[in-house]
C-alpha cells in the first residue's frame, strides 16, 4: 500500500514538474540572501529547466531561456567576486522559476482562457503584495518605493489588458474596459510619474505601429488612445480634475521647480534633484571605468567613505534610479550587454508577431516597451516582486503568441 502511494506521488511529481516547482514560490516573498530554502529552489529550477527543454517548445522561448541564464550567470559571478549582492541572484533564480511556471501553463492547456486565468492568477498575487507593501510603506520613510511597486502592477495589468477592450467584444470587451479603468485609476493614485509616463508612451507607439499592420481592427484603437492622452494630459495641465489626477498635475509641477533649483542653485536634497546627481554621478564612475564597471558594492562603499557631502548623500540610496546608468556605472559595457537583450529580444520576437496581427504579440510589445521607458527613472529589475513580475507576463505572453492563434476582429 505505501509503495502503491509513494510511487503515485513519484508519478505526479514526473508529470507535472514544473507545477511542483510552484509550490517552492513562497521564497520569492521574502530576501533570503541564498539561505537552505533558495539553494532548494536553485536546484529545482535547473531541474525544471531540462524537463522545460526536453518539450517540443518554441524556438523563441528556448533563446529565452538562455537569455536569462546568460544575465543570471553574469550576476553569479558578480556576487561571488564581491561586485554585487546575491539576494539579486537569489530574485533572478526565482523570477525564472515563475518564467517556467507561466509558460508551462500555457503550453499545457493551449487555449485562449488559460492565458488569461494565468494572468489573473498573477494578477491576484500582485495586487494582495502591491496592497500590502504599499500599506507597510505608509508607516516607514520608504513609503515612494513601496508606492512605485505597486505602481508597477498597476501599469502591467494595463499594458496586459489595454488591446483586448478593443479585440473583443461583449463581456470579455467590458471586462478588459473595467481592469483597464480600475488600473489606470489605481496608478495615478500612487502618484509615480515615470511609471504614468512611460504606460502612455508605450501605448502611444505600441498603438501607431499597430495600426500600420492591421488598420481596420486597431482603427477605434487609435482614435481612443490618442483622445485619451490629449485628455490626460490636458487634465494633468490644468488641474481642473478632483482627486488623484489634481495630486499628479501638483507633482509635475513640482518636479520643474526641483529641476531649476537642482541647476541654478545646486539644490540635490529632492526628489528630481536626488535623481539628477544620481545620474551624474553615475556616468561619471562609468567613464573612469567604462568595460566592467566598479561593481555595485564596492561604489556603495567607495562612496559612503567620501568626505564629500553628495558622495555621502548618493551612498544612501540602493541604485541611480536609471536602469542604465545604474548597470554601465556598477558593471560597464559588459553588464549592459547582458541586460538588454531580456527587453531588446522579446521586443523583437512580438514585434514580428504584430506583423502576423496576433493580439498577444501587440499586448507583449507594449509590456516591454513600458519596461524600457520605465528604467529611464528607476531600476524595476532590482526590486524582487517586479523582477518576478517582468519575467513571469512576458514568458506568458511568449507562449500566447507561440500556441494561441490571432483572434478575429470582434472575437
Amino acid at each position: 500500500m505505501g509503495i502503491s502511494v509513494l510511487s503515485k506521488i513519484l508519478q505526479f511529481i514526473r508529470s507535472h514538474f514544473i507545477l511542483v516547482c510552484a509550490a517552492l514560490f513562497a521564497t520569492a516573498l521574502y530576501p533570503m540572501e541564498l539561505e537552505s530554502e533558495s539553494l532548494i529552489l536553485v536546484l529545482v529550477v535547473l531541474a525544471a529547466s531540462v524537463n522545460v527543454w526536453s518539450k517540443t517548445i518554441s524556438p523563441n522561448f528556448r533563446r529565452w531561456l538562455v537569455v536569462c541564464f546568460f544575465y543570471l550567470s553574469f550576476y553569479v559571478a558578480a556576487a561571488a567576486l564581491g561586485r554585487d549582492k546575491w539576494s539579486h541572484v537569489d530574485t533572478v533564480f526565482q523570477a525564472i522559476a515563475h518564467m517556467l511556471f507561466a509558460y508551462w501553463f500555457v503550453y499545457k492547456k493551449r487555449s485562449l482562457m488559460a492565458v488569461f486565468i494565468g494572468f489573473g492568477l498573477y494578477a491576484a498575487w500582485a495586487f494582495g503584495h502591491g496592497i500590502a507593501d504599499l500599506m507597510e510603506g505608509i508607516q516607514r520613510p520608504d513609503q515612494g518605493h513601496n508606492a512605485a511597486v505597486f505602481a508597477y502592477f498597476m501599469a502591467g495589468i494595463c499594458a496586459f489588458f489595454f488591446f483586448p477592450s478593443f479585440y473583443f467584444s461583449g463581456w470579455k470587451k467590458w471586462l478588459s474596459l473595467v481592469a483597464l479603468a480600475l488600473a489606470f485609476g489605481a496608478l495615478c493614485f500612487t502618484q509615480t510619474r515615470g511609471a504614468i509616463l512611460a504606460l502612455l508612451f508605450a501605448a502611444g507607439v505600441s498603438t501607431i505601429l499597430c495600426t500600420q499592420y492591421r488598420p481596420k481592427i486597431l482603427q477605434q484603437c487609435a482614435v481612443l488612445g490618442v483622445a485619451a492622452s490629449v485628455l490626460v494630459v490636458f487634465l494633468l495641465a490644468t488641474g481642473h480634475a478632483a482627486g488623484p489626477v489634481q495630486s499628479m498635475q501638483k507633482r509635475f509641477a513640482l518636479a520643474g521647480e526641483q529641476t531649476t533649483a537642482y541647476y541654478e542653485n545646486g539644490v540635490f536634497r529632492t526628489s528630481v534633484g536626488t535623481r539628477l546627481l544620481l545620474w551624474n554621478l553615475a556616468w561619471s564612475d562609468f567613464k573612469s571605468k567604462p568595460f566592467l564597471g566598479h561593481g555595485h558594492l564596492p561604489l556603495k562603499k567607495r562612496r559612503s567613505l567620501s568626505t564629500s557631502k553628495k558622495l555621502r548623500y548618493a551612498s544612501k540610496f540602493n541604485h541611480a534610479h536609471n536602469m542604465y546608468l545604474e548597470t554601465l556605472s556598477s558593471h560597464g559595457l559588459l553588464g549592459l550587454l547582458l541586460t538588454l537583450p531580456l527587453f531588446l529580444c522579446p521586443l523583437f520576437w512580438f514585434f514580428r508577431g504584430i506583423r502576423r496581427g496576433n493580439l498577444w504579440a501587440a499586448m507583449g510589445f507594449m509590456y516591454v516597451l513600458m519596461f524600457l521607458a520605465i528604467g529611464l527613472t528607476d531600476v524595476a529589475l532590482s526590486d524582487r516582486i517586479v523582477c518576478v513580475q517582468y519575467l513571469f507576463v512576458v514568458s506568458l505572453l511568449l507562449a500566447a503568441q507561440q500556441l494561441v492563434p490571432s483572434p478575429r476582429p470582434g472575437q
